[in-house]
């Protein structure tokens, strides 16, 4: 079968790609290598302007509404910033994930779960995609499966080098987050260099982290547990799942 168009990767960003071309009337074929719900690390926060892309349906997923940002410097000199209106949405990736990989089955686009896209091949007038377990044709191939993805780097679109890393945690507070104020996500700069820590509220359960430049940054544990205290001076704030990715 041709494939009017094949997608590589259902996150958000495939996962949209897919719907929008399936509602025009395109034939689309998605792949993705993890089944869904899968856990992604991401802090999950969405700026509001995503309602002019998805609509209201999404907020069904939504963990958290923005209106006011704390930052720091290293945990000093902390201001506030407030809005009247939310300015993002907190979401768990694999809640938002499954909604919007849902959303797009459920307006025509073939869904294969499990599957990873290894490589691909241009031919005249298509485009050969090759996965773990054998091979499909589209007229057109969208590279949606992710910073190191093997679309980008056949392509010859990302460094040879890593340049970013980054470390996530998801701490659950079944009788409710201490010390947060509703509605508010925090910001700590200077602790990791070139980047930043985050606290991110979602219902009963924060999402913290840590970003920053790879070349610069040795001992990111050191760094994630760093920001927390700087953010958050509570020792109910350390531990929790800890996952890092560069």
């Amino acid at each position: 079968m041709l494939y009017d168009v094949v997608v590589a990767g259902l996150g958000p960003a495939g996962a949209t790609a897919a719907y929008e071309c399936a509602r025009r009337g395109l034939r689309v074929l998605a792949l993705d290598k993890a089944l869904m719900p899968r856990h992604k690390p991401c802090g999950g926060a969405i700026s509001s302007r995503i309602d002019a892309v998805l609509g209201d349906g999404f907020h069904e997923v939504v963990e958290g509404r923005i209106r006011e940002v704390m930052v720091s410097f290293q945990g000093r000199d902390s201001f506030r910033v407030s809005s009247p209106e939310t300015v993002a949405y907190l979401v768990r990736r694999e809640r938002f994930d499954l909604y919007l990989c849902e959303r797009a089955q459920n307006n025509g686009v073939e869904v294969i779960l499990g599957e990873e896209v290894v490589g691909f091949e241009p031919l005249s007038e298509s485009v050969r995609v090759r996965t773990t377990r054998t091979s499909y044709q589209g007229k057109y191939l969208i590279g949606a499966d992710g910073a190191l993805g093997v679309i980008g780097r056949q392509l010859g679109l990302w460094p040879p080098h890593n340049p970013w890393i980054a470390m996530e945690g998801e701490i659950d507070f079944p009788s409710g987050i201490p010390g947060v104020v509703p509605g508010e996500i925090r910001l700590d700069f200077g602790t990791a260099p070139f980047g930043y820590g985050w606290g991110f509220p979602k219902n009963m359960h924060m999402s913290l982290g840590v970003f920053g430049s790879s070349a610069k940054i040795k001992g990111i544990h050191r760094l994630y547990d760093e920001s927390i205290s700087h953010m958050f001076p509570l020792k109910e704030f350390r531990g929790g799942c800890v996952q890092g990715w560069i």
